[in-house]
């Protein structure tokens, strides 16, 4: 995550301490994944905080684990260069957007901090573990890749946009995610301007998905799913 975010490790490895780092962030998941089925509980911590204190270990994305963040933005920012890197495009996005602030981009990257090593090794074990269990779909993907790099569509380091043209590799990637989502719980979603219609049900516009859904969502997801 060092390596995608700031083109750097963070070092762990080298000097033998996080600094407590692992443990705030094991803290804090354990935290957020019952605190996003019960949203109001989190609001209600937030207006006590001055009276109860910290209590949330889900608070540590707002404290040590955004200062480190923040910390390592400030330093990708002034070394400069670097442009493959992850904070290097977000500094791209505020040249044309001045209101995706210093702010929005340490918080971005506090999420890769936080949880993209998991959710990347999960998505990546999944995907692995369901074919090898699947040695049809196996063939073929190893069939396709062969070819690719037969016709010189695939370099030694496998770059982003040669791997987005290999179509069954894609269909692995994006079927792995659907079989095995690397994150446990549901996604902040809210239904754009016009309504959508799910099925034989329409849904308007500004309705907002997050947490445990209305009862009659549920009803609509099961029965275009089923069992």
């Amino acid at each position: 995550m060092g390596a995608i975010s700031f083109s750097r490790p963070f070092g762990f490895i080298r000097s033998g301490d996080d600094g407590g780092l692992f443990d705030k962030i094991t803290a804090s998941i354990a935290s957020f994944a019952w605190l996003l089925h019960v949203p109001w509980f989190f609001r209600l911590h937030q207006r006590l905080v001055p009276v109860i204190g910290n209590w949330l270990a889900a608070n540590e994305r707002h404290g040590s684990v955004y200062e480190f963040a923040s910390q390592e933005v400030s330093r990708r920012a002034d070394r400069g260069g670097d442009g493959g890197d992850m904070v290097s495009q977000m500094f791209a996005v505020q040249g044309a957007h001045p209101e995706f602030s210093d702010d929005h981009i340490a918080f971005s990257i506090t999420d890769n901090v936080n949880a993209g090593s998991d959710t990347t090794s999960a998505a990546l074990s999944a995907a692995v573990s369901l074919l090898l269990a699947n040695p049809g779909a196996m063939r073929r993907l190893r069939a396709e890749l062969d070819e690719k790099r037969r016709a010189g569509g695939l370099s030694d380091l496998v770059t982003s946009a040669e791997a987005k043209r290999c179509a069954y590799l894609q269909a692995v990637i994006y079927e792995s995610l659907r079989l095995v989502p690397p994150f446990g719980t549901l996604l902040d979603r809210e239904v754009p301007a016009g309504g959508m219609k799910i099925g034989p049900h329409y849904i308007p516009a500004g309705v907002s998905f997050l947490g445990i859904l209305p009862v009659d969502i549920c009803k609509v997801l099961f029965e275009l799913t089923g069992p």
